[in-house]
């Protein structure tokens, strides 16, 4: 399985669906931002999933270190001609897999899973952005993103307790292969 994700991630990473063409940085561009494009929305709802798994007492932490993390990689990308569609692939099959494996992992794995998603969208955010006072749209970038996040990290824990986590696992099968045909 591992050289088939991989496999896949080299040869097909063209094109995952960041959504350029910001016309308007205002701050509710930036906060509808996250919900308009299908990769990272699915991101941003995996991550809170895969949280509802992971012990209670973190997610605050996590969804708050996923927002610093967000923002300071959008500003990082900024300006800069090199994108890393891939990543956002990537994210996206991980996050598939740990959810269908119902993996949670150690807390520093868990931390470094968050981060890497926040950082890898967030960089892909801000080379869409235009040059000019960004700061508005930025700002309800993370907002939108910091809510899906928790949004989704409680409605997972309800299903969880509900559908004894069936639900997340059917939910990473299929965002591994939403990730996949992303890639195609």
């Amino acid at each position: 399985m591992k050289k088939l994700i991989a496999f896949a991630l080299v040869m097909f990473p063209a094109v995952a669906l960041a959504h350029p063409g910001h016309h308007h940085v205002d701050w509710l561009d930036g906060f509808l931002h996250p919900l308009t494009g299908l990769d990272h929305l699915l991101a941003l709802l995996a991550t809170g999933f895969w949280l509802a798994q992971s012990d209670t007492r973190y997610k605050p932490g996590f969804i708050a270190g996923f927002c610093a993390i967000l923002a300071v990689a959008v500003v990082a990308g900024m300006g800069t001609q090199l994108t890393f569609e891939a990543g956002i692939i990537a994210t996206l099959v991980v996050l598939g897999s740990l959810l269908a494996a119902a993996v949670r992992g150690p807390l520093l794995v868990r931390a470094g899973v968050v981060a890497a998603t926040a950082a890898i969208h967030g960089f892909v955010h801000g080379t869409e952005l235009p040059g000019g006072s960004v700061v508005p749209f930025i700002a309800g970038l993370i907002v939108c993103s910091g809510l899906v996040v928790t949004a989704s990290a409680l409605a997972g824990a309800l299903v969880n307790k509900i559908a004894s986590g069936v639900v997340a696992r059917v939910a990473g099968v299929a965002l591994v292969l939403t990730g996949l045909a992303m890639g195609l």
